[in-house]
């Protein structure tokens, strides 16, 4: 009796054992970081509305997941909705569709000099690769001449060295790049594989052997008290 209630407990512990192996495990999601960024020195501004975009590209040096960016800003009037999005870069000027975007009410920024930071969270966000360069993109297209957002520049000698102030005047057709000038951006976000992940079963196999060694060492544990109980009966 004792030696069946030994091995049905191995063998209860063992499926236990599986079932943990099979369980989500939770992995606690670090706060965002701030990866790169251009936050100080800035001596001047430029204005967007309509068809007139300005971009920031940059570079990681880590790969990561961007999540939002913060932006220095102010406006004149009521520029209405202001879009940022994030896009790949070809020749260090932005090409192709969104990435990821957020939008921000320009009638709500300051309207005093020098502006102040604003964050803008990009949806889902998206994976960024290290050494690869996109760009910050963004533009009040609602805006006019009367109603538009000023973004902070450094035109001073010291610059960001991972990317540059780029312009467009046909809503993002073509590109103008100013070198050595840099519009204030930080851009934030979460290392790589946050949140959950459960074992699969390829992982589940891996621990299968030792799962049934420790079970094999239990049983025989068992036995073995048994059998020493008996010698002493």
């Amino acid at each position: 009796m004792k030696r069946t209630f030994s091995i049905l407990l191995a063998l209860a512990l063992s499926l236990g054992l599986v079932m943990v192996a099979q369980t989500p495990i939770p992995v606690l999601a670090a706060p965002p970081h701030m990866y790169e960024y251009y936050n100080t020195g800035d001596d001047n501004h430029i204005w967007l509305y309509g068809s007139n975009w300005a971009a920031q590209t940059f570079t990681p040096s880590i790969a990561h997941t961007i999540t939002s960016v913060k932006l220095k800003l102010f406006r004149s009037g009521a520029p209405g909705t202001v879009t940022v999005s994030i896009r790949a870069t070809s020749g260090g000027q932005p090409t192709g569709s969104d990435l990821c975007s957020g939008t921000t009410s320009g009638d709500t920024l300051t309207t005093s000099a020098p502006g102040a930071w604003r964050e803008i969270t990009l949806g889902s966000g998206y994976g960024l690769s290290a050494g690869t360069t996109y760009a910050i993109v963004v533009r009040a297209t609602s805006g006019d001449s009367s109603n538009y957002v000023w973004w902070r520049v450094d035109t001073s000698p010291t610059y960001y060295g991972g990317g540059m102030w780029v312009w467009s005047t046909n809503s993002g057709s073509s590109w103008s790049s100013y070198a050595n000038y840099d519009l204030m951006f930080e851009e934030w976000g979460n290392p790589a594989s946050v949140g959950w992940e459960t074992y699969p079963i390829s992982k589940g196999r891996v621990l299968l052997p030792w799962i049934a060694l420790l079970a094999a060492i239990m049983a025989g544990s068992s036995l073995l008290v048994i059998r020493r109980r008996r010698v002493q009966n």
